[in-house]
């Protein structure tokens, strides 16, 4: 399963309706972009400065006519923007957000991540992932069970099917 991003934002707040690389907006939490920041040393720096990104595995800038793109492989490449939940705070939403991508899948599985902070320990779940199935794109998002100290992940699927080998703009907001 091969993943290719070229573009991915994080707003919190009300949404804008764009996001410009040389404007920095203000309620932006993170921004990566190909071609805007090159990746160096390991490192994709995003565009608000807020948190660089850890190149994990081999993922390779490809060109898509006059853009680029950033092909992951689906398995062992991916991009670590923290390792902690304090290392991340800076980058995640306190309430409302969005979370958009521009993304292409050649496969996709049961379960699939694109961007998001989730842990999912059994009966221990918090967080948030936009994602996909094998049919839809999705947002699994930690929510109040019916008992006040359990949480619990909760699903919401897109309704447009997945085209493999399609590029798709996915977004969703909370």
């Amino acid at each position: 399963m091969r993943l290719l991003l070229a573009s991915l934002l994080l707003l919190s707040g009300a949404p804008r309706l764009l996001a410009h690389a040389d404007r920095i907006e203000d309620r932006l939490l993170l921004h990566f972009a190909t071609g805007v920041h090159p990746l160096g040393n390991g490192v994709w720096r995003d565009l608000t400065g807020r948190l660089p990104a850890a190149v994990q595995g081999a993922p390779v800038l490809t060109n898509l006519g006059p853009a680029q793109g950033l092909l992951l492989d689906g398995y062992r490449d991916w991009l670590l923007v923290a390792p902690s939940l304090e290392a991340a705070r800076p980058g995640l939403p306190t309430n409302q957000f969005s979370a958009s991508a521009w993304v292409l899948l050649h496969d996709t599985h049961r379960d699939g991540g694109i961007v998001g902070f989730v842990q999912d320990n059994g009966d221990y779940e918090r967080g948030w992932v936009l994602g996909y199935n094998r049919r839809h794109f999705t947002l699994r998002l930690a929510t109040d069970g019916l008992e006040p100290a359990k949480v619990r992940l909760t699903t919401l699927a897109g309704r447009t099917p997945i085209e493999p080998g399609r590029w798709h703009h996915v977004a969703a907001t909370y």
